[in-house]
Formats: C-alpha cells, structure tokens, sequence
C-alpha cells in the first residue's frame, strides 16, 4: 500500500506530510458565467457572503462540489468576498494532485482536492469553517458531549494520532477531533462509550462514495 493512500484519507492537518509546490490566489468575479442546472445537471446551492460573520454557508454547497470537474470552478459565479486559492501537493513518492482553498471574506472555509488516481475531479471536500452546519447538526469547535447522538458507534480505524467518527446520517461525512491531548487515544482503540466528552471537532471532511 502507498503511504499516500493514508495522507489522502487524513484531514488536512496532515498537508505538512507532502509539499506545497504551487499557490496562486484568484478573486472570482462576479461577472463570471455561471454554471446552471443545464450545465451540471442539478441547481446550484447558494453561497451568500452577506453578513457572513452572523450567518451560516449552505452545507449543500460542500456537498455539490464533489465531483466536480476543479476546472468548473473557474466558471461560478460566486458572490463579492469569495476568492481561490489553488495549490498542487506531492507526495514523498513524487505523486501530485490539485487542491483549491475558498476563501470568503479573507477566511478559508472549505479545502477542495482531487487526488494522485483522478487529478480533475474534485474526490475530497474539507469544512473548515464553524459557519457550515452538516446534516448531522454538527459543526467544526462542538464538543462531543453535546453532539454525541449525531455520530455511529463503529469506531472507524485511522493512522496513529487521529480519531474520527462517522456522521448517522451519511457514510461519506467524517468528522476528525483534537485529540492532542489525549495520550490513550493516540495509542490504542477504545469503545464509543468511552470516548472523551471534551474532544472537540476540528475538521469535517466528505469524499465520494
């Protein structure tokens, strides 16, 4: 198996294990065409940057963005406050695939990736904003006292250092806690029950099915 395989299934705290060899910030204007349910196939979910600070981004937003073609990205009409930020990551073996932040309001809120087998779609969409609410009701800084219900109780299997849950209500949301802290979790497997109730969620993460 190639070491890759487990950094392309960690969140994004693990992007120190391969290299940034690209960045370019782009603001998206909003004279760009738009693409419509003609050209994808369903409605686009809205993003509305207005009052950002007091209100939530559509979780569908995240959700629409897989599988998308990266380049489509270019071809949304996104409203004033939203940029890009793309980016190439490569891998210890020499890999590559294509990421791209967004950013609304000067705040990064989602990470967008392809992957080393399918560098055009998007294969992997990271929250990383506590203004996205998933259909969990769960959202990033939650502690798991107060959103324990919103979980399954397998335990799914992570290299060392991480801990994550699956959501109940979809089998392609991950949800990754702090567990810096917590030397017990970093060394060996535990029962749902036995989980910490101050963990707190730190990156929520969906992939293709």
């Amino acid at each position: 198996m190639r070491k890759m395989l487990l950094v392309i299934s960690c969140p994004i705290f693990l992007i120190g294990c391969v290299k940034q060899v690209d960045t370019i910030s782009e603001d998206i204007k909003p004279d760009q065409p738009n693409l419509t349910s003609d050209t994808v196939g369903i409605k686009e979910p809205r993003l509305d940057s207005e009052n950002f600070d007091n209100k939530t981004v559509d979780f569908g937003f995240s959700k629409w963005l897989l599988g998308k073609k990266i380049s489509e990205l270019s071809q949304i009409s996104f409203p004033s406050g939203v940029s890009l930020h793309d980016t190439v990551f490569e891998s210890e073996d020499e890999s590559t695939w294509t990421g791209v932040f967004v950013h609304m309001n000067s705040e990064p809120i989602l990470l967008l990736e392809t992957s080393w087998m399918d560098t055009k779609k998007i294969q992997r969409v990271t929250i990383l904003s506590d203004k996205i609410i998933t259909p969990d009701s769960i959202r990033i800084g939650d502690q798991f006292r107060t959103i324990k219900k919103g979980f399954r109780k397998t335990i799914p299997s992570m290299p060392d250092g991480y801990f994550a849950l699956y959501g109940k209500h979809s089998s392609n949301i991950l949800y990754f806690f702090d567990i810096q802290n917590e030397v017990e979790l970093k060394e060996r497997r535990i029962e749902f029950d036995q989980i910490p109730e101050n963990l707190k969620v730190t990156e929520i993460l969906l992939e293709m099915n």
